[in-house]
């Protein structure tokens, strides 16, 4: 799951050096046992165990029925379109979230020079030197990925179990 080893490290904060090891190390940010828990509950939810890192999540056993890194046949219309709806809804999900990126850039990172917005320039809250609003405008960035990341890997699981129980034929 490369993917999600590099959300994890946007977790990682208060970067210091750990004076045994002398190594820098980092500390969770406090909602990283909740994302590790609503990862593993996409990923496999029928484990006990709480994750202690991305690395501890063991993806459930898929039955493909010997579908396995072939293309699959779906001809029944009720299934196809039952999938239908899980792509739009990741459509949605893409097109929701560039509106949120498109009023973050707006509203946190930069401000017109110009009405049409033709030129712009850095947000003065970044540039006042006050490290608390950078890290401020960090975290709600964040935020705003890890939420996109949930939403898009709950939706695709969701449309993968949707293929996996249709009727197909192996091709």
């Amino acid at each position: 799951m490369p993917g999600l080893h590099a959300l994890e490290q946007l977790y990682q904060a208060d970067p210091h050096v750990d004076p045994k090891t002398e190594k820098v190390v980092f500390t969770p940010d406090i909602q990283y046992i909740p994302f590790l828990t609503s990862m593993q509950r996409l990923f496999n939810p029928t484990a006990s165990a709480v994750p202690t890192s991305l690395g501890t999540i063991t993806p459930a056993a898929v039955d493909c029925a010997g579908a396995a890194r072939k293309y699959l046949n779906i001809t029944n219309p009720a299934d196809i379109n039952k999938i239908m709806v899980f792509s739009k809804g990741l459509f949605k999900i893409q097109l929701d979230h560039t509106k949120k990126v498109i009023n973050f850039f707006k509203t946190r990172l930069f401000t017109p020079k110009k009405a049409d917005w033709s030129v712009i320039d850095i947000h003065p809250k970044l540039l006042d030197g006050n490290i608390k609003n950078l890290e401020e405008v960090a975290k709600d960035a964040r935020n705003l990925l890890i939420e996109y990341y949930k939403s898009c890997e709950d939706k695709y699981q969701l449309g993968l179990r949707a293929v996996l129980t249709s009727k197909y034929t192996p091709i």
